[in-house]
């Protein structure tokens, strides 16, 4: 004679499978969230390794904008369009209007129109609440589609961009300032270069 499932067995079998959902639950989301921050962890290295790239072929760390202008800084281009060529794209890099303000309509196109810019996006930001609201915002008021966490350092105080090589407290990146590895006082390995900030996002075009 065969015999049925008893209802004890029955609940049994429910309370471990909840029990098994419970502990499963919070452990992929940790894995998601582990597999984001090792994406935005990827691209700070990826734009460090361009800036190496482009100090390694010109002997100077890149100036924080976009140099050859007359531009105010606040309206260059930043050196992440002077990192472009270092990063496997130059054809990108190449259409861009160096000389122009960072948000004219033909940098504005380009930067849209090309989606590898991922790499200045860090998607655990991008896909809070506050980055999303943020970035929805920036696109609909300046038609620009990516901000970026990513920021060079400068060094210390408000006018460290602007203070020239040699000056104390200055960073790597300057708005006018190049600076070769021995100008660096303290040490590449005790120097930082870029950091990722979560407050104060603007476009990665923005010098």
């Amino acid at each position: 004679m065969r015999r049925g499932i008893t209802v004890i067995a029955l609940l049994v079998i429910l309370f471990v499978l909840a029990v098994a959902v419970t502990l499963l639950v919070p452990w992929v989301a940790n894995v998601q969230r582990a597999a984001v921050r090792a994406v935005c962890y990827n691209h700070l290295r990826q734009l460090g390794w361009g800036v190496d790239n482009y100090r390694d072929a010109t002997n100077r760390y890149p100036a924080g904008t976009v140099p050859g202008t007359s531009l105010p800084p606040e309206e260059r281009l930043s050196f992440y369009v002077s990192l472009l060529p270092y990063l496997e794209m130059n054809p990108f890099y190449e259409q861009f209007q160096l000389d122009a303000v960072w948000d004219a309509k033909p940098n504005k196109s380009v930067e849209i129109a090309h989606i590898s810019y991922y790499i200045f996006e860090c998607p655990q930001w991008r896909a809070s609440p506050r980055g999303e609201e943020q970035a929805t915002r920036a696109a609909a008021s300046r038609g620009y589609s990516t901000l970026t966490p990513y920021v060079g350092m400068a060094g210390v105080g408000a006018d460290a961009a602007s203070r020239p090589a040699g000056a104390p407290g200055i960073g790597l990146f300057g708005y006018d300032r190049t600076l070769k590895c021995e100008d660096v006082k303290d040490g590449l390995a005790n120097t930082i270069m870029l950091i990722e900030s979560g407050t104060d996002l603007g476009p990665w075009l923005r010098g």
